[in-house]
């Protein structure tokens, strides 16, 4: 499973870099300021905005960009108007899972802001043009995983409650001989690996795959689960989800009263009652 890019966008003095500095704090994830890789060019170039110019700073944005995601989530910001926005955005897409926030603010506000920061840590334009790039920039439309009303400037407390569960992943253990499509593993962050006896059948090995995966991912593992009694379950220190085949129970993993559901569902596939634990324990410091 790739690491993830979330992407600010909005109009310029929206606090982009403001929260993507809360972010980092937050949930220590990487916040790179693109800003600071078009200043620096432009101190050492005199072609400001050429296609040259352009390409060296998108070139320059995305390799600074992918060395960050070798190790954590990263976040960006952007205004999402650039000519090469589409051709930007795909190759973002092909180096980690690309996540769309949207950040919104008055432009009239926008604008007090933007004349009230330290102008030099801004790449310095034209008060038309930052005009033409804001207007442009608070009606853009895109896939948003998140909307940010930052006016005023949203808190820790509500900036949690918007991020965090996109950035939630789950831990679990994945036998590759209950999948229809054993494949499927090949796009989940894979922790370890062990192979172990199965119970049921003399001889024969189960291989284990220790995985890190999203809430999107456990669906569909559910779907492609054996029907002859496979499930897997999947947690972190806040919540569980069971995938029987086609079916994804959400539970409290401290809370086995939460789990009552989940294990009539397994018992009623013919899953042996002593298999139907749910332990979370390996899972709950991931």
């Amino acid at each position: 499973m790739p690491n993830k890019l979330l992407i600010l966008v909005g109009p310029k003095g929206s606090g982009k870099s403001h929260i993507g500095r809360e972010l980092e704090a937050l949930f220590q994830i990487k916040y790179v300021r693109i800003e600071a890789v078009w200043q620096e060019l432009k101190e050492r170039r005199a072609d400001f905005l050429s296609p040259d110019y352009i390409r060296e700073g998108r070139q320059l944005t995305l390799d600074l960009i992918r060395s960050h995601l070798k190790d954590r989530h990263v976040c960006i910001e952007a205004s999402g108007v650039a000519d090469d926005w589409d051709e930007y955005v795909t190759n973002l897409k092909s180096m980690a899972d690309v996540v769309f926030i949207k950040v919104t603010c008055s432009l009239d506000e926008c604008k007090k802001r933007a004349l009230g920061r330290d102008q030099s840590l801004q790449v310095q334009i034209s008060d038309d043009l930052f005009d033409q790039i804001n207007e442009k920039a608070a009606h853009i439309e895109l896939d948003w995983a998140g909307i940010i009303n930052n006016e005023p400037f949203i808190s820790p407390d509500e900036l949690r409650a918007v991020i965090g569960p996109i950035l939630m992943t789950y831990t679990g253990i994945i036998i590759s001989e209950s999948l229809n499509d054993p494949a499927i593993i090949q796009r989940f962050r894979v922790l370890s690996t062990e192979v172990a006896r199965d119970p049921n059948t003399s001889g024969a090995q189960w291989h284990l795959y220790k995985v890190q995966v999203n809430k999107d991912d456990v669906q569909a593992i559910a779907d492609c689960l054996k029907p002859a009694g496979f499930y897997a379950h999947f947690g972190n220190t806040t919540q569980g989800l069971v995938a029987f085949p086609s079916k994804v129970f959400k539970l409290d993993p401290r809370d086995s009263e939460t789990w009552v559901d989940a294990i009539s569902h397994g018992r009623n596939l013919g899953i042996p009652e002593q298999q139907l634990d749910f332990s979370f324990d390996d899972f709950l410091n991931e």
